[in-house]
């Protein structure tokens, strides 16, 4: 992708300083008049952009709900918007991952605590929905129990949609949780639900990354309040990874952490190693905690042996939202902080923060941006040595646009 100022549009403000602490980057912000936060991105084939996210506004006209809506939006190479859609409820809707389907279409997966589908079940019931290309809806359906049900990540691979999250109900059938366990469902085509299975402690739980591996392979990345498939607790939270067939039957669970909370967000596969993203209010392997919650990327192999962890941070509140693979087999872990991490000043608030690492855990370049307000990663996809962010901007900068409370945006990086 070219990040020249020729290629960008009005909206886009293009960073190329030759400056070895920030590689050049362009941003794209666009809102309504109230608060929108992207949450999700979808990477085209021909260099265009699939963006989710939540909104308090309208940005599809007409289609306004109350208090937080669900909305997809397309962009094409230079980040012009092709189309946007809104779901609203009465209550409030969360967008929490978008997966690729055949011929261009895509599912998106959140959850609401109002009615879109034809019945609501619970408190928080799981909504997934498929669309074309061009932003047509073919289904949406809606399911849960009595209780709260959150969905979290999706994966589709050959004829089935995975989807994973956590229940407090009697989401799976024969099944009921002793808190709140996580979850594995498989759908089909169409949304109906194929087989589901529990993933839980005699604690909380949940499921927070679905990853295909094989053809016959899923990788699972969560959270556990206990000793999740026989293994040991190290106190508080815990992460872990744990490998299923595509039937849903277990293999095997790695548990890690340390006595403080480790909190797994997202996780990211390139055929070779499994990146995990979150915070960690401990230190891990030979890391060293700066103060309160650390932004955490775990690196393992394909049979669940930990490469390396890199955590980083400040004694604010740090986490990585995410992590994505370049084609060069390096990963790139984004997110936000308190202030400032790395070398370069805080603008104020929370902070854009992106660090890339070699295969090996080595830190090859730092990324760090902000405005004088809130602002923070909470996706990242990659295409060859381009990464892509969204998340939300919070504050006013000379060099972008600002609509509302706070701006959803496509930052491109290139390593």
């Amino acid at each position: 992708m070219d990040l020249s100022a020729s290629g960008a549009p009005d909206e886009t403000a293009v960073d190329e300083t030759p400056d070895s602490d920030r590689p050049p980057f362009a941003i794209h912000t666009e809102g309504s008049s109230a608060a929108d936060r992207g949450t999700a991105l979808l990477p085209g084939g021909d260099g265009s952009i699939l963006i989710g996210g939540i909104t308090e506004g309208e940005l599809e006209p007409g289609e306004r709900g109350k208090g937080k809506d669900i909305f997809i939006a397309r962009y094409d190479i230079i980040r012009s918007r092709q189309w946007v859609r809104q779901i609203g409820s009465d209550a409030e809707d969360i967008l929490t991952a978008i997966t690729p389907g055949d011929d261009g279409a895509f599912y998106l997966l959140g959850h609401t605590a109002g009615l879109l589908g034809e019945a609501a079940y619970g408190k928080s019931d799981i909504v997934i929905a498929k669309y074309g290309a061009d932003g047509t809806r073919s289904w949406l359906k809606q399911y849960g129990s009595a209780e709260d049900d959150l969905a979290f990540a999706a994966a589709a691979t050959g004829s089935s949609i995975y989807i994973g999250g956590s229940t407090r109900g009697k989401l799976v059938p024969g099944n009921l949780p002793q808190q709140e366990d996580g979850f594995i469902m498989e759908l089909d085509p169409d949304g109906n639900i194929v087989r589901s299975t529990l993933v839980g402690s005699s604690r909380a739980d949940r499921v927070t990354a679905i990853i295909p591996g094989d053809k016959e392979t899923l990788y699972i990345a969560g959270t556990t309040d206990g000793g999740l498939h026989g293994n040991a607790t190290y106190g508080n939270i815990d992460g872990f990874l744990a490998n299923y067939d595509r039937s849903l039957a277990h293999r095997w669970t790695r548990q890690f952490g340390t006595t403080g909370a480790d909190i797994v967000l997202a996780g990211a596969a390139n055929g070779a190693n499994i990146a995990l993203a979150g915070m960690t209010f401990g230190s891990l392997d030979h890391e060293i905690n700066a103060g309160n919650y650390d932004a955490l990327l775990i690196v393992f192999d394909l049979n669940g042996n930990r490469f390396f962890s890199r955590q980083h941070g400040n004694d604010g509140f740090d986490a990585f939202y995410g992590a994505a693979f370049l084609a060069d087999g390096t990963v790139v872990a984004a997110g936000t902080s308190l202030g400032a991490v790395f070398s370069q000043p805080a603008a104020g608030g929370y902070e854009i923060i992106a660090v890339h690492y070699d295969l090996y855990g080595q830190r090859r370049r730092e990324f760090q941006y902000g405005t004088a307000g809130d602002d923070g990663v909470y996706a990242l996809s990659a295409t060859d040595d381009v990464t892509t962010l969204t998340g939300a901007l919070s504050g006013r900068n000379s060099d972008i646009p600002y609509t509302g409370i706070s701006d959803y945006f496509i930052m491109d990086i290139k390593w």
